[in-house]
């Protein structure tokens, strides 16, 4: 599929595809897909981010938003490559603070709340 034509297509010759590439990936995450759909998508937006890493930038807030949801999911296998992939955004981000502040304020609204 995606992935494997990613893997195998050297990095000079994916930058011109990245915007093309990229965009649709986001957009089926935002969907409602099964999570064999969402995994695979999450796997093939981490080999994008291992690729192209700078060329991703101009996504770089549609990316961290998307795998944040991620984590909120039904499936520990999509929440597992939620994970994966935001650790590897950890490398484009230039103040790493915001991503941070953004997964502890995720992590306590999942809290469960202790009266």
């Amino acid at each position: 599929g995606l992935k494997e034509a990613i893997q195998y297509t050297s990095q000079p010759a994916l930058k011109p595809s990245v915007v093309q590439i990229t965009g649709p990936l986001i957009r089926v995450l935002g969907e409602r897909y099964t999570a064999n759909i969402k995994t695979a998508c999450l796997d093939t937006l981490s080999l994008l981010i291992d690729k192209v890493k700078v060329a991703l930038k101009p996504f770089l807030s549609q990316l961290q938003t998307t795998f944040m949801k991620s984590l909120n999911d039904g499936t520990r296998e999509v929440r597992e490559k939620g994970v994966t992939a935001l650790t590897k955004l950890v490398s484009l981000h230039n103040r790493v603070d915001n991503l941070f502040t953004d997964i502890h304020s995720g992590t306590k609204e999942r809290e469960p709340q202790h009266t």
